[in-house]
């Protein structure tokens, strides 16, 4: 298992404080707890096919183009 170190109190308001957690099953599946925008990338290139992922990437592409014209 792979922890990115953080503080654990997630105190910032967008959560980027949480422990990242990276887990690979058995079964070769890979997981993500508490994944930042930032880390996004990673779990792209661990997981190419995922379809949730992709829309979870296109979805924080969204957010950041609205969050800019609006900024």
């Amino acid at each position: 298992m792979m922890v990115n170190e953080h503080a654990g109190d997630g105190s910032d308001e967008s959560g980027r404080m949480l422990p990242i957690t990276i887990r690979i099953g058995p079964d070769g599946r890979v997981y993500f707890h508490d994944i930042t925008e930032e880390m996004l990338p990673v779990a792209r290139a661990l997981c190419p096919e995922d379809r949730t992922l992709s829309r979870r990437i296109e979805a924080a592409a969204r957010y950041e183009k609205k969050k800019e014209a609006h900024g």
